[in-house]
């Protein structure tokens, strides 16, 4: 997986959904403009990153997969 992330320079998170916490790649960090150490590292900041017209049904989509249980 390393070696893919890095080949192909995407970015990837681990998200803890009871703490809320996230931890995010180097190139994460970098597809999104900041600074290393600049991120919060939690989902709320996250979430304040998105654009605002596509944050309800983000939210709803996300609330729905997590009734479901859905891992994806």
């Amino acid at each position: 997986l390393d070696l893919a992330v890095r080949t192909h320079r995407i970015g990837i998170y681990d998200w803890d959904v009871q703490t809320g916490a996230l931890v995010w790649s180097p190139e994460e960090i970098r597809i999104f403009g900041l600074e290393e150490g600049a991120f919060r590292g939690d989902i709320v900041e996250w979430a304040e990153r998105a654009l605002p017209e596509d944050r309800e049904r983000m939210e709803a989509e996300m609330a729905a997969a997590m009734a479901r249980r859905d891992p994806e």
